[in-house]
């Protein structure tokens, strides 16, 4: 899938957004049963969700850990080569829906649920369509990190900064309520977080 040169591939939020091509909202939209308009809403908002997630995530070593381990994944940087293709119906979005649900437990836990319901308030669509379309953007998120991790050689720690280095962005595109959601605590410790790591080769994550 070609990108326009103009993209930044440091942002990770507008790195992931340029995936969501017209086409891939419309199949988005189709899937869910709400219009393009409320889908492009609600994936906009969702893919700023997914990195906050993650983000929260990263603040204990073990989390940082669990990622790292995600992003060894070939599956995920493969989706990057045709996204819309990967959310036009079938047995590959069926195995990518199930990957995304799985995924969101990961990243979000017992709030899975409420991140949804605040999708949906933001967007105007269901919760359980603001599910999916979550459950499609955390792998397409994974994806572009892995990117991102591979180009500069961060390791599992390098990864955790670079997520914490653009937090303020994620949140200001991010639903109302899903800060408070994620926990005060734990996005007040991300700052006390050291800058990305530089390793060598053989310790890259991909």
């Amino acid at each position: 899938m070609a990108l326009p040169q103009t993209i930044r591939f440091d942002s990770l939020l507008s790195a992931t957004k340029a995936y969501l091509t017209p086409e891939v909202v419309r199949n988005a939209s189709v899937m869910t049963g709400e219009s393009e308009a409320a889908t492009r809403e609600a994936m906009q908002g969702g893919v700023a969700s997914v990195f906050a997630g993650l983000t929260n995530m990263v603040s204990t070593s073990e989390g940082a850990s669990t990622l790292g381990n995600l992003l060894r994944k070939p599956a995920f940087g493969k989706l990057l080569d045709n996204v819309s293709s990967s959310l036009s119906g079938g047995s590959k979005t069926s195995s990518l829906m199930d990957s995304g649900y799985n995924l969101l437990g990961t990243i979000f836990g017992d709030r899975t649920s409420n991140v949804a319901d605040i999708l949906a308030g933001f967007s105007g669509i269901s919760s359980l369509s603001s599910g999916r379309i979550m459950a499609m953007l955390a792998p397409l998120a994974i994806g572009v990190l892995g990117k991102h991790a591979a180009a500069r050689g961060l390791n599992a720690t390098g990864v955790a900064n670079a997520l914490i280095g653009q937090r303020n962005e994620f949140a200001a595109a991010s639903p109302a309520g899903l800060s408070k959601l994620l926990g005060d605590w734990h996005l007040g410790r991300l700052g006390s977080m050291s800058r990305p790591t530089r390793i060598s080769t053989d310790m890259k994550l991909l």
